[in-house]
């Protein structure tokens, strides 16, 4: 699925949200990322979740499965700065988008994760273009294998049984 939408400026919270989550960012997705996050106001609000292929999260006591990040790969497309404007180039970027369980963001915002800093090493600024193209779709309600073994092993019920 793609869909466009427009850099804005974000509430300042992007540092610390990558921050609280780095060591498990950089395990997941196999780089450093950027301390920071690109916000990106979509054309319409798209549940994000259902496209989620990692996750930060952490299984309780009971069995149950709780998801604190939920990681959306993207690649991310947009027009390349240039001061020749008859020649129209594009930039394409592997990114993901994270959020949290209980985002502080409607479900129009998405927030980019790289492992560079967008906006400094391509100059972008708020309102310009973006297209975002989701690369998976994954059904996140099955219970994973690993939650399914510990709640046999505890003797457990709960969580989608």
């Amino acid at each position: 699925m793609k869909v466009k939408g427009h850099v804005m400026r974000g509430i300042s919270r992007g540092a610390d949200l990558v921050s609280v989550y780095y060591p498990r960012l950089i395990h997941l997705m196999k780089c450093k990322p950027h301390k920071g996050t690109l916000d990106v106001k979509m054309e319409k609000a798209i549940d994000t979740r259902p496209y989620a292929t990692l996750f930060v999260d952490r299984i309780l006591m009971n069995g149950d499965r709780v998801i604190n990040l939920y990681i959306i790969p993207v690649n991310m497309r947009f027009k390349k700065k240039s001061e020749d404007s008859s020649k129209e180039e594009f930039i394409e970027i592997r990114c993901w988008i994270i959020r949290q369980e209980r985002s502080v963001h409607r479900d129009d915002v998405a927030e980019i994760v790289c492992d560079q800093n967008l906006k400094k090493k391509y100059g972008l600024d708020d309102g310009d273009e973006i297209e975002l193209e989701f690369l998976s779709k994954k059904n996140v309600k099955k219970d994973n294998v690993v939650i399914k073994s510990v709640k046999r092993l505890y003797g457990l019920r709960g969580g989608g049984d």
